[in-house]
């Protein structure tokens, strides 16, 4: 039974409440690998000072999985969301290939992909197939060149009012029908520890998760890899749907 901690969203203006999150998962848990999903040019921004790369390169040596995250986490029409989803000013493929050399620069280098809001069409899915990345990740599945594995996400909902108050139970009960799932993904992002109704309901994730069902931490890159090795997992990605997935009915 696994389970990946993922971080969104990491950039400069977000690294404090990023460590802030690294530091309650330490405090419930110990020291366990994190993925952290890094936008080289959040919001257009890509300047990123000597202190934002020496905590990234930091986090990197100490086993923390540097996952590609878009390249701005811009909508076309330029708001914060789903950067591949609609007509925009790169493709996929020129995108994919910026994000990773900004990173590269930045000192670190990343394996795998997750999508901006989990905006994943077929026409990201061809580049990322020719962009020689080992893994990839949907807001359901996880991927890979000729394969690919149910990989669910949770997670908090902190964009509106309704999502901070509801979404913390709602998650909560998902989180309770997952015990028999293998693997599964817990998403956070940075305001989830803006508050202390934020951290507790993390917190309270955190413990179910790992001690109620005795879930490993684990990273994407783990997985892909034990998983590539399982004949029963060498199918077609078409298997497991390509299309731009939909907005899950909850926020979780």
């Amino acid at each position: 039974m696994k389970v990946v901690l993922s971080i969104h969203d990491v950039a400069p203006t977000t690294i404090e409440r990023v460590d802030g999150l690294r530091e309650l998962i330490a405090r419930s848990i110990g020291a366990v690998p994190l993925s952290l999903l890094v936008v080289p040019r959040y919001h257009g921004d890509s300047h990123w000072d000597q202190s934002a790369r020496t905590w990234l390169r930091a986090r990197a040596m100490a086993g923390d999985e540097i996952v590609a995250h878009g390249l701005s986490h811009m909508t076309p029409s330029g708001r914060d969301g789903a950067e591949f989803v609609g007509v925009g000013l790169f493709d996929p493929a020129t995108a994919l290939s910026a994000a990773r050399r900004d990173l590269e620069r930045l000192g670190v280098d990343a394996k795998g992909f997750i999508a901006p809001a989990y905006g994943h069409t077929n026409d990201l899915e061809r580049a990322l197939r020719e962009s020689g990345l080992n893994w990839w990740a949907t807001r359901m599945g996880l991927r890979w060149s000729g394969g690919g594995r149910t990989l669910p996400s949770l997670g908090l909902g902190t964009s509106t009012w309704p999502k901070r108050q509801f979404s913390p139970a709602v998650a909560y009960l998902a989180a309770q029908g997952t015990a028999r799932v293998r693997a599964l993904r817990l998403d956070l992002h940075p305001p989830d520890g803006a508050t202390i109704r934020g951290t507790g309901s993390v917190a309270r994730l955190l413990d179910l998760l790992l001690e109620s069902h005795g879930r490993v931490p684990t990273t994407h890159a783990a997985l892909a890899g034990q998983w590539r090795d399982d004949p029963g997992c060498r199918r077609d990605d078409h298997d497991l749907g390509l299309r731009h997935e939909p907005r899950p009915r909850q926020m979780i």
